[in-house]
């Protein structure tokens, strides 16, 4: 899957713009340098506000993980990555608080 991404912050209101081939992996454009290091700052997982930490073991291939990742950071995700997102609901264990 290719995408052509431009992503906004909630908070900053800076734009992250960049092309992303899950195929390869692989990320270019303007913001494809930031994109990676925020893909490895990840660390290989995301804990978002209201949810538990989420394994993310493969962000440049998988596509939900990398919708994760960024969401994570608190950008608001383009149609084409928020329609990737798992649904959380079904996986959070008896014992979290949300």
């Amino acid at each position: 899957m290719k995408l052509d991404l431009t992503l906004s912050h909630h908070l900053a209101g800076e734009a992250l713009s960049f092309s992303w081939d899950s195929d390869t992996g692989t990320l270019t454009g303007p913001d494809a340098d930031r994109a990676r290091r925020m893909v490895e700052r990840a660390e290989g997982k995301v804990t978002l506000p209201t949810w538990p930490t989420i394994e993310v073991p493969d962000p440049l291939h998988d596509p939900a993980s990398l919708a994760l990742i960024f969401a994570g950071f608190g950008y608001e995700l383009s149609p084409e990555l928020e329609i990737l997102l798992p649904e959380l609901t079904d996986d959070l264990p008896t014992d979290a608080v949300a």
